[in-house]
């Protein structure tokens, strides 16, 4: 069940563990090229963003509420592919560094489960054959988490007080994906409680933006909305000013700047600079829209 020249990758690859293994096959072909090539720079820089945003942010915490669960099954499927994946990040990281990774190869057997005395006899990852639903539920999972966790800090919602997290016309995907995964968002956002329901006014139910359905956090009695309302308009003003700023010193508008026919990497820093600020500009407007229309309900 552990990655060595001799036995093959964990069987069971389905749910959380199955897309984690998918990622890390983007990862390894992507690493792989780059090695090829001689960009190594470009190879460190995959690993970084698997390694740290990938593995460390993402998969380890999502494993907690299987850990809490305390299913056999699961425990062990996770704890066998969290070694594995853990083996195959100190491989691809080996030839960009290169004593680091023999020294926890060496220190840590007991978690690797290798049977190899030096990591460079070890080979290279594998292929791994997955379907394509083991990426695209974790991602809709990763979006759903990111972008209610969002909310809450735009809102100054208080880090330690659950709310509760309503549906209205959520997707089939979304509503899958909550089902599979209900225990780790409630971990993870600080959700105590999923409904179906409509948007009312007069509720403190406030939008989560996504694309998959109108979600809507409960804040009703944990924030107060006028103080919000004046704070998100005043940073609304704030940006609208610097964008004013730079549109008159460069003589072009955001507007315009954006419809420059122009690959977006190849954008010169001061076009990526100001369509930044209009990018941010975006989530703010729709908060003081939505607060604006709802204000007066409370």
């Amino acid at each position: 069940f552990f990655f060595n020249t001799h036995t093959p990758p964990p069987p069971i690859l389905s749910g959380l563990v199955g897309s984690e293994m998918c990622i890390r096959d983007r990862c390894r072909v992507a690493t792989e090229d780059s090695i090829k090539n001689y960009r190594f720079n470009e190879a460190a820089n995959e690993l970084y963003k698997f390694t740290w945003n990938i593995f460390c942010d993402w998969y380890l915490e999502f494993t907690k509420s299987v850990f809490n669960k305390n299913e056999a099954n699961d425990v062990s499927e996770t704890r066998s592919v969290t070694s594995f994946v853990f083996t195959n990040i100190l491989i691809m990281l080996h030839p960009i560094m290169p004593f680091f990774t023999e020294h926890l190869w060496n220190i840590a057997p007991s978690i690797l489960k290798h049977n190899l005395n030096s990591i460079n006899r070890a080979s290279w990852p594998d292929k791994i054959k997955l379907s394509k639903d083991n990426c695209s539920e974790i991602e809709t999972l990763r979006e759903l988490i990111t972008a209610i966790r969002s909310t809450r800090a735009e809102m100054n919602v208080p880090a330690n007080v659950f709310v509760e997290l309503n549906l209205s016309e959520a997707s089939e995907r979304l509503t899958s994906t909550i089902e599979n995964y209900e225990d780790t968002i409630f971990a993870l956002t600080k959700i105590n409680k999923i409904s179906q329901k409509q948007f009312s006014k007069g509720e403190g139910m406030v939008q989560v933006l996504f694309n998959d359905g109108l979600i809507y956090l409960s804040l009703k009695g944990i924030i107060d909305f006028k103080i919000e309302k004046k704070r998100l308009t005043k940073n609304l003003n704030k940006i609208e000013s610097e964008m004013e700023k730079i549109e008159s010193s460069l003589a072009i508008t955001i507007s315009a700047a954006a419809a420059i026919p122009v690959p977006p990497p190849k954008h010169p820093p001061w076009i990526i600079a100001i369509i930044g600020l209009g990018n941010s500009v975006r989530p703010l407007i729709a908060k003081a829209v939505f607060l604006e229309t709802s204000i007066f309900s409370f």
